[in-house]
């Protein structure tokens, strides 16, 4: 079976800026894969790229085993709705409520009545532990409920990959917590493959997933948190710490 995702020399520049200069990894079905690295390091536009939201100059992204730029329109929506995304921000849409955040993709890419919507986003927003907030809008919302809103939106059309750019970001600790074992129970219960961004110690070591480092538009290292600290380039362990 095709892995989930594979890039292969990918190069991408902000007008003569380089960010990604031959990028070149793999993401397993099943795995937990984290993308790590400093600021401006290219994380970011790597997923984005992935994501078909940034267009590369060079290289490939294959997402199942097929580059979404060879496709026709409709078939590279098809592939691309394999895939949720948890945005850093949350991108909840500020003048619906959080249940009818959850059920937007469902209205649009499901054939299922306004009853079977309500009921399958209740059961997304029961499973992040947001039931009783569903008629709440995003701005009465905590930090750490947003990102599991966004989360359930996310699942509403069950990907077989889940994408998630800094889960962590901006959230206090017990919150961050909350998010990362639920990305956890994901992968562990549901089988689901996920590729984290993210430069943030307390979510790397609770994933524990397999780790790549990027440096100067590069991969320098990918392997274990305990490969990264214990036999890993100088540069990878002085970003993990001690």
């Amino acid at each position: 079976m095709s892995s989930p995702v594979a890039v292969e020399d990918l190069h991408l520049a902000y007008g003569e800026r380089p960010v990604l200069a031959g990028v070149t990894l793999e993401v397993e079905e099943g795995e937990v894969a984290l993308v790590l690295g400093g600021s401006g390091s290219g994380k970011s536009s790597l997923l984005k790229a992935i994501l078909g939201l940034e267009r590369h100059q060079r290289g490939q992204v294959r997402l199942f085993g097929q580059d979404p730029t060879a496709l026709p329109e409709e078939e590279a929506a098809q592939l691309r709705r394999r895939l949720g995304v948890v945005f850093q921000q949350g991108a909840l849409f500020s003048s619906l409520s959080v249940a009818e955040n959850v059920a937007l993709p469902l209205q649009m890419h499901t054939a299922l009545d306004p009853a079977g919507t309500a009921q399958l986003a209740a059961g997304l927003l029961e499973l992040v532990g947001l039931g009783p907030a569903a008629a709440l809008l995003p701005a009465q919302l905590s930090g750490g409920m947003r990102k599991r809103a966004a989360l359930a939106r996310a699942l509403a059309l069950g990907p077989e990959l889940l994408c998630c750019d800094e889960p962590g970001a901006g959230l206090d600790p017990a919150a961050g917590a909350q998010v990362d074992q639920l990305l956890l129970q994901l992968n562990r219960r549901l089988g689901t493959t996920l590729l984290v961004v993210t430069h943030h110690l307390p979510t790397i070591e609770r994933l524990a997933g397999r780790l790549h480092l990027l440096e100067g538009g590069r991969v320098v290292f990918s392997g274990t948190l305990a490969q990264a600290r214990h036999s890993g380039p100088a540069g990878v362990a002085a970003f993990l710490g001690p």
